[in-house]
């Protein structure tokens, strides 16, 4: 019984906890630059569809085996499960209703599309401590999975804060009139 939970565990901390976040970042991350185009796709679908049938298989594959040996018990950490798997089903369904890229319903596709994709992200990374906390595999399972997520986090902000010029600085930067005229001046005043 122990092996089978803790094969859930490491397959459920690796595709929900690891690899779905890698996906995002592609998507978020690698899309800003032309000459990955279209290669963040290929990854965020690689790191995505893995991640989503090998939690599919890790959850289940436990749940079926937990139901015939112990009885279904029906605890928060399968609840969130559940939820996670039926957002992720729906991420995957709204992909055949997403309006094209000029569409005028299109922003509310990608917001909707990221607000849930952040949900999921933050409700697997919560159950999967949720899971540990449940197994007791120890402390030093505990430190990795945190030390992966740490980077992971490190990663994301540093790139927010390379691209954040790219993607809001015209908001906040604008160009004086003089320094408009000169051409020698590359400077964006504040």
């Amino acid at each position: 019984m122990l092996l089978v939970k803790q094969i859930h565990g490491m397959m459920n901390a690796v595709s929900w906890g690891i690899l779905m976040p890698i996906g995002v970042m592609a998507a978020r991350y690698m899309k800003t630059y032309g000459i990955l185009d279209p290669t963040w796709f290929y990854v965020r679908v690689v790191c995505q569809t893995t991640g989503y049938f090998v939690g599919l298989i890790g959850g289940l594959g436990t749940a079926i085996y937990m139901a015939r040996h112990t009885g279904m018990r029906t605890t928060p950490h399968t609840v969130i499960w559940l939820f996670l798997f039926a957002l992720r089903f729906l991420q995957i369904l709204a992909l055949k209703a997403r309006p094209d890229k000029d569409h005028k319903y299109r922003k509310y596709w990608n917001w909707y599309h990221h607000t849930m994709g952040y949900i999921v992200i933050i409700l697997s990374v919560y159950n999967i401590y949720k899971g540990l906390a449940i197994l007791h595999p120890g402390s030093c399972w505990k430190i990795a999975y945190t030390t992966i997520i740490c980077a992971i986090a490190a990663f994301a902000i540093g790139m927010e804060i390379l691209q954040f010029k790219k993607r809001w600085g015209g908001m906040f930067c604008k160009k004086t009139k003089d320094l408009e005229a000169d051409q020698t001046v590359s400077i964006d005043v504040v």
